[in-house]
Protein backbone atom coordinates (compact mmCIF):
# COMPACT_ATOMS: atom_id res chain seq x y z
CA UNK A 1 0.00 0.00 0.00
CA UNK A 2 3.15 2.45 0.43
CA UNK A 3 4.65 1.58 -2.48
CA UNK A 4 0.42 2.35 -4.86
CA UNK A 5 0.81 5.57 -2.20
CA UNK A 6 4.38 6.74 -3.38
CA UNK A 7 3.40 5.81 -6.78
CA UNK A 8 0.64 8.36 -6.69
CA UNK A 9 2.20 10.93 -5.34
CA UNK A 10 5.02 10.54 -8.16
CA UNK A 11 2.04 10.83 -10.82
CA UNK A 12 0.90 13.71 -9.36
CA UNK A 13 3.64 16.04 -8.20
CA UNK A 14 4.36 18.20 -11.17
CA UNK A 15 0.56 19.11 -10.45
CA UNK A 16 1.00 19.92 -6.89
CA UNK A 17 4.58 21.57 -7.42
CA UNK A 18 2.49 24.16 -9.88
CA UNK A 19 -0.09 24.48 -7.48
CA UNK A 20 2.00 24.70 -4.42
CA UNK A 21 4.89 26.94 -5.89
CA UNK A 22 2.09 29.56 -6.89
CA UNK A 23 0.55 29.91 -3.38
CA UNK A 24 4.10 30.55 -2.03
CA UNK A 25 5.13 32.61 -4.65
CA UNK A 26 1.81 34.54 -3.59
CA UNK A 27 2.71 34.25 0.38
CA UNK A 28 7.03 35.16 0.13
CA UNK A 29 5.54 38.39 -1.99
CA UNK A 30 3.80 39.64 1.03
CA UNK A 31 5.54 42.75 2.70
CA UNK A 32 4.60 40.96 6.03
CA UNK A 33 4.49 37.61 5.94
CA UNK A 34 7.83 36.57 5.90
CA UNK A 35 8.73 38.70 8.88
CA UNK A 36 6.27 37.13 11.08
CA UNK A 37 6.27 33.21 9.96
CA UNK A 38 8.55 30.53 8.16
CA UNK A 39 7.43 29.37 5.21
CA UNK A 40 8.55 25.42 4.29
CA UNK A 41 7.44 23.96 0.53
CA UNK A 42 7.06 20.12 0.47
CA UNK A 43 5.74 18.72 -2.32
CA UNK A 44 2.28 17.97 -1.22
CA UNK A 45 2.04 20.42 1.88
CA UNK A 46 3.22 24.05 1.97
CA UNK A 47 3.82 24.49 5.84
CA UNK A 48 3.45 28.29 7.47
CA UNK A 49 4.54 28.87 10.95
CA UNK A 50 4.57 32.07 13.47
CA UNK A 51 8.20 33.17 14.25
CA UNK A 52 6.52 34.99 17.13
CA UNK A 53 3.57 35.41 19.30
CA UNK A 54 1.13 36.50 17.31
CA UNK A 55 -3.02 37.08 18.24
CA UNK A 56 -4.89 33.60 17.83
CA UNK A 57 -6.14 33.65 14.30
CA UNK A 58 -3.89 35.95 12.63
CA UNK A 59 -1.62 33.90 11.00
CA UNK A 60 -4.37 32.05 9.24
CA UNK A 61 -6.71 34.69 8.15
CA UNK A 62 -3.14 36.20 7.09
CA UNK A 63 -2.84 33.36 4.71
CA UNK A 64 -6.10 33.05 3.68
CA UNK A 65 -6.77 36.23 2.31
CA UNK A 66 -3.49 36.73 0.57
CA UNK A 67 -4.21 33.78 -1.33
CA UNK A 68 -7.85 35.10 -1.61
CA UNK A 69 -5.92 38.00 -3.88
CA UNK A 70 -5.19 35.43 -6.76
CA UNK A 71 -8.33 33.14 -8.00
CA UNK A 72 -6.16 30.56 -9.58
CA UNK A 73 -4.41 30.07 -5.85
CA UNK A 74 -7.95 29.80 -3.99
CA UNK A 75 -8.95 27.62 -6.97
CA UNK A 76 -5.99 24.86 -6.98
CA UNK A 77 -5.33 24.99 -2.65
CA UNK A 78 -6.73 24.64 0.71
CA UNK A 79 -5.69 26.33 3.81
CA UNK A 80 -6.23 24.40 7.65
CA UNK A 81 -4.87 25.56 10.67
CA UNK A 82 -3.27 23.19 12.99
CA UNK A 83 -1.90 24.07 16.92
CA UNK A 84 1.39 24.97 15.90
CA UNK A 85 1.03 26.20 12.07
CA UNK A 86 -1.52 26.82 8.92
CA UNK A 87 -1.20 24.38 6.05
CA UNK A 88 -1.63 25.13 2.44
CA UNK A 89 -2.05 21.78 0.61
CA UNK A 90 -3.29 21.73 -3.26
CA UNK A 91 -7.31 20.15 -3.86
CA UNK A 92 -7.60 16.32 -3.72
CA UNK A 93 -4.73 15.96 -0.86
CA UNK A 94 -5.90 14.77 2.43
CA UNK A 95 -5.44 12.49 5.36
CA UNK A 96 -9.18 11.34 4.39
CA UNK A 97 -7.98 9.84 0.93
CA UNK A 98 -5.42 8.22 2.60
CA UNK A 99 -7.98 6.53 4.86
CA UNK A 100 -10.27 6.03 2.17
CA UNK A 101 -7.84 3.93 0.30
CA UNK A 102 -7.03 2.08 3.35
CA UNK A 103 -10.75 1.39 3.98
CA UNK A 104 -10.85 -0.25 0.48
CA UNK A 105 -7.93 -2.29 0.94
CA UNK A 106 -8.72 -3.48 4.48
CA UNK A 107 -12.86 -3.42 3.97
CA UNK A 108 -13.33 -2.49 6.68
CA UNK A 109 -14.12 0.43 9.68
CA UNK A 110 -10.46 2.69 9.96
CA UNK A 111 -10.52 4.80 13.99
CA UNK A 112 -9.31 8.32 13.00
CA UNK A 113 -7.76 9.76 15.75
CA UNK A 114 -6.86 14.07 15.46
CA UNK A 115 -6.57 17.04 17.35
CA UNK A 116 -8.28 20.20 15.03
CA UNK A 117 -11.72 18.71 14.28
CA UNK A 118 -13.13 22.09 14.17
CA UNK A 119 -14.24 23.69 10.87
CA UNK A 120 -11.05 25.01 9.29
CA UNK A 121 -8.83 22.70 11.47
CA UNK A 122 -6.43 20.23 10.02
CA UNK A 123 -8.43 16.84 10.87
CA UNK A 124 -11.76 18.18 10.13
CA UNK A 125 -12.28 16.52 7.08
CA UNK A 126 -10.50 13.64 8.41
CA UNK A 127 -12.99 13.67 11.31
CA UNK A 128 -16.41 14.11 9.92
CA UNK A 129 -16.51 10.55 9.55
CA UNK A 130 -18.47 8.02 12.10
CA UNK A 131 -14.97 6.20 12.86
CA UNK A 132 -13.53 9.19 14.55
CA UNK A 133 -12.35 10.73 18.10
CA UNK A 134 -10.66 13.78 18.82
CA UNK A 135 -7.68 14.81 21.55
CA UNK A 136 -8.84 18.40 21.09
CA UNK A 137 -11.07 20.64 19.65
CA UNK A 138 -14.00 18.51 18.26
CA UNK A 139 -16.75 19.90 15.89
CA UNK A 140 -20.22 20.31 16.23
CA UNK A 141 -21.21 16.97 14.28
CA UNK A 142 -23.52 14.71 16.14
CA UNK A 143 -21.74 11.41 13.92
CA UNK A 144 -18.04 11.40 14.78
CA UNK A 145 -15.20 13.86 15.82
CA UNK A 146 -16.12 13.19 19.65
CA UNK A 147 -13.83 13.79 22.40
CA UNK A 148 -14.32 11.19 25.08
CA UNK A 149 -11.05 12.11 27.25
CA UNK A 150 -11.46 12.59 30.86
CA UNK A 151 -11.66 16.07 31.89
CA UNK A 152 -8.94 18.26 31.15
CA UNK A 153 -7.07 15.51 29.12
CA UNK A 154 -5.74 16.45 25.56
CA UNK A 155 -3.27 15.78 23.10
CA UNK A 156 -0.87 12.80 23.83
CA UNK A 157 -2.37 12.39 27.08
CA UNK A 158 -5.97 12.00 25.07
CA UNK A 159 -4.41 9.59 22.56
CA UNK A 160 -2.98 6.96 25.55
CA UNK A 161 -6.34 6.79 26.73
CA UNK A 162 -7.67 6.03 23.71
CA UNK A 163 -5.29 3.46 22.81
CA UNK A 164 -5.01 1.60 26.33
CA UNK A 165 -8.90 1.20 25.89
CA UNK A 166 -8.56 -0.81 22.36
CA UNK A 167 -9.38 -4.66 22.67
CA UNK A 168 -9.07 -7.20 19.93
CA UNK A 169 -12.62 -6.80 18.19
CA UNK A 170 -14.87 -10.49 19.24
CA UNK A 171 -15.56 -11.05 15.24
CA UNK A 172 -13.32 -10.91 12.67
CA UNK A 173 -9.84 -9.35 12.63
CA UNK A 174 -8.94 -5.25 14.01
CA UNK A 175 -9.48 -3.50 17.30
CA UNK A 176 -12.93 -1.99 19.23
CA UNK A 177 -12.58 0.34 21.66
CA UNK A 178 -14.22 -0.68 25.08
CA UNK A 179 -16.11 2.88 26.12
CA UNK A 180 -16.95 1.39 29.38
CA UNK A 181 -13.27 1.03 30.24
CA UNK A 182 -12.82 4.83 28.88
CA UNK A 183 -15.77 6.22 31.07
CA UNK A 184 -14.44 4.49 34.08
CA UNK A 185 -11.05 6.52 33.61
Amino acid sequence: TLDRVETLLAENRQRLDASLESAEALLRASPLLPKIASLRCRPTQLTIVATRPLPAGLLYRSVTELLAQERQAVARCRVHQSGHSVDVLPCGVSKLSVVERLQSEVGGAILTIGDQGQLGGNDHLFLARRDSLSVDLASTSFVGCWNLSPAGTRGPAALVNYVDVLRPATAGSGHQLNVQLLQER
